[in-house]
């Protein structure tokens, strides 16, 4: 899949991890924001694949077992941001992950470089499986716009369903809403982004984690 010739994403196009990807960022974006998020392509039918390689080629369910608490991390987010000297450029730092990830253990990883979180996060998933999307920070609002109300981050089928009947079907029509008219229709508070391309985000509280030892 290639970008449209107006927009400045640098690439957005699956780069096999078989292969030598070469991605470079332009210089004017050396001392930018650069978030990498990585996530793992159908990680526990994988798994279950590489176990038993009978199964590969058919369909594969796994369950889960959430009163047991079992949980899983098969993504992650790498601030890149001015490590250019001691790593190399952003996108080729994903490329090399996902190559590392490839040859250790048979497993794909799609990989989103971008200036935040948000846009890295959606990154990835238009690059599944196996690929590697890099938004420039001048082309998100572009990268953004088209995509559907449901690849939003943080915004489940009933807010999406909210959302749709509100005639909101694109990142462009959320962008140009009042966030008044927002808080009032889905009962949510939404604050003002400055990412471009996207001015409002649901607002979150800080994360805390805590802990002691007891000495003897």
């Amino acid at each position: 899949m290639k970008a449209a010739k107006k927009c400045k994403i640098l690439a957005l196009e699956p780069c096999r991890a078989r292969q030598e990807v070469k991605v470079n960022f332009k210089d004017e974006h050396r001392c930018r924001k650069a978030i990498i998020h990585l996530d793992m392509d159908a990680f526990y039918p994988s798994v279950e694949v590489l176990d038993d390689p009978s199964l590969r080629g058919k369909p594969v369910i796994v369950g889960g077992s959430r009163e047991r608490g079992v949980v899983s991390s098969d993504e992650a987010f790498l601030d890149v941001t001015g490590t250019q000297r001691l790593l190399g450029e952003p996108a080729g730092v994903a490329a090399m992950i996902k190559k590392a990830v490839f040859g250790e253990t048979g497993l794909t990883v799609s990989a989103g470089v971008a200036p935040n979180k948000f846009v890295s996060k959606i990154a990835s998933d238009i690059a599944k499986p196996d690929g590697l999307t890099i938004v420039s920070p001048d082309a998100m609002t572009e990268f953004l716009d088209p995509l559907p109300i449901g690849k939003m981050w943080g915004v489940g089928r009933k807010t999406e369903q909210v959302l749709i009947e509100m005639k909101m079907l694109t990142f462009r029509d959320f962008r140009l809403m009042s966030a008044h008219i927002l808080e009032k229709k889905t009962g949510r508070s939404w604050r003002q982004d400055a990412t471009p391309g996207l001015r409002h985000r649901r607002e979150r509280g800080r994360y805390r984690a805590g802990g002691k030892i007891n000495r003897p």
